[in-house]
């Protein structure tokens, strides 16, 4: 099996974040309908998306740094 590369992997991160971030998103909605507290849930919401900034910080990075002079 071949390896990933940094550009594939931060490709991967990015993809991943973004499905989890909208899961948390889908999953706070429902317990928002069924009434329920979503303070923990929102909490989580707001880390899940810190590091997706830093995923797409370090996918630009490596997009920059792959870019001819």
């Amino acid at each position: 099996m071949k390896a990933e590369t940094k550009l594939e992997q931060a490709i991967r991160h990015v993809r991943d974040g973004k499905r989890i971030v909208a899961a948390q998103r889908v999953l706070i909605a429902k317990r928002k309908e069924g009434g329920h507290d979503t303070e923990a849930a929102e909490n989580l919401l707001a880390q899940f998306e810190r590091s997706l900034e830093i995923f797409e910080a370090d996918l630009r990075a490596i997009q920059d740094a792959l870019k001819p002079n």
